[in-house]
């Protein structure tokens, strides 16, 4: 068994990942499919949380602010330290530095 993600980029290009489901133990009751169903609520998750309304969850209590890049956290925690890149004004204005408009919602920040 197997499945493909789908991926359509905003620059109109698609990407398939194909992955395949760990083989069933002899002895270990079904864990092939008990991994299935994680995927499967992992990706329902995650399209959930795509769909969702400016950027709120689900049950309305947080809120995306901001998607600050991998790169510019761990530029930040290697030459800043580790208070720096636990300040999210700070990752921002960092971001902002670096040529990236990371801030997500408007308004806040």
């Amino acid at each position: 068994m197997a499945y493909t993600i789908i991926t359509r980029h905003a620059d109109g290009g698609v990407s398939r990942e194909y992955h395949k489901f760990p083989a069933c133990e002899p002895h270990g009751g079904g864990s092939a499919s008990r991994r299935r169903r994680q995927i499967f609520s992992d990706l329902c998750r995650a399209r959930a949380s795509l769909r969702d309304p400016k950027g709120f969850s689900r049950g309305k209590t947080t809120r995306l602010v901001a998607c600050i890049p991998p790169e510019v956290y761990n530029h930040v925690m290697r030459n800043e330290g580790r208070e720096a890149a636990g300040d999210l004004r700070y990752l921002i204005r960092k971001s902002r530095e670096f040529g990236i408009d990371p801030v997500v919602s408007k308004g806040r920040f």
